[in-house]
């Protein structure tokens, strides 16, 4: 594995995960470029995946309540029910993570196994800019569930998200973005 730290530098960081504690690493000075891009191919990496940014979702498609009502060939707001925002937004999200459309960095993590064995993942993102590709790191986890959990809390969607929650998570995790917009007027004369 082509990690440019010492196994000690390793154990350390390994041992703050398994402790609880917290753990300051940069990935990019951990592991060499072509670790960091997938270049090398190498069974460390975790099968990349893209992230959805619930408010860019949201600001771009969401909130545009006559493109929804037209897509459901609806006249009238009352007419949609939470249940079909839940189905709009899906119908939404599904293309844009497969195509990794919009704010939809990819998710990447490196393994580390410390003296004893023990597995921790480097978790970044790569986001590719019209002025070149940025890597940033998201934190340490001992499993792929807590990378994504994170990001869940974060306010991002996976594709397994779509896929792999139950029903009700998964609309938990939507419900703060299809809400229905209460307009007031308050008119006083």
């Amino acid at each position: 594995m082509p990690l440019i730290v010492d196994q000690a530098t390793i154990d350390s960081i390994v041992e703050s995960v398994y402790n609880g504690g917290p753990v300051d690493v940069d990935v990019e000075k951990i592991a060499d470029e072509d670790e960091v891009f997938g270049t090398d191919g190498g069974p460390w990496l975790v099968e990349p995946f893209p992230v959805c940014d619930l408010d860019f979702v949201k600001m771009w498609y969401l909130d545009d309540e006559e493109t929804i009502l037209d897509h459901f060939s609806f006249d009238n707001a009352a007419d949609l029910t939470d249940e079909l925002r839940f189905k709009y937004a899906l119908e939404i999200i599904e293309p844009i993570l497969e195509n990794e459309e919009g704010n939809c960095p990819t998710v990447c993590a490196i393994e580390l196994f410390d003296s004893n064995n023990r597995k921790a993942l480097i978790a970044f993102q790569i986001e590719g800019m019209s002025l070149g590709t940025t890597v940033t790191t998201t934190g340490v986890f001992l499993d792929e569930d807590s990378i994504r959990e994170h990001y869940r809390q974060e306010g991002y969607i996976t594709e397994k998200d779509t896929t792999e929650l139950r029903q009700e998570d998964l609309q938990a995790l939507l419900s703060p973005y299809i809400q229905r917009r209460i307009s007031v007027n308050h008119w006083s004369g």
